[in-house]
């Protein structure tokens, strides 16, 4: 290679943006920055987490006791259920016995109606 060559190679290189080695201790400051912030991350994802956590535990706990009012509901609804099944029986029964006794009253009416 020529001088001039080297010489306008140099040149072109010295356009570009120069990259300089790190000094040591502006290194270890950009470190420990970053190290800092990762901690702090952590110890805000961390406080969130916990907040998460009882806010779960409060959703739970009412969770739960809405499982019991519905599980209280449903043995209530149940209970209620079998008693309206035997008062519809029951009903039943007694509506048989009156249409039985009606039926008495008006053969007794005839027969009376009939002796005189």
């Amino acid at each position: 290679m020529l001088e001039s060559d080297v010489e306008s190679s140099q040149d072109s290189q010295s356009n570009l943006p120069s990259e300089e080695p790190p000094v040591e201790g502006d290194g270890d400051a950009s470190q420990c920055s970053i190290i800092n912030e990762f901690r702090e991350f952590r110890r805000d994802t961390k406080i969130q987490l916990s907040d998460i956590k009882q806010e779960l535990k409060g959703v739970n706990g009412r969770l739960d006791e809405a499982e019991g009012r519905i599980d209280e509901a449903e043995s209530v609804l149940q209970a209620m259920s079998t008693i309206i099944k035997q008062l519809m029986q029951r009903q039943a029964v007694l509506e048989s016995k009156l249409i039985t006794q009606e039926g008495h009253q008006r053969r007794g009416i005839i027969i009376l109606s009939q002796g005189d």
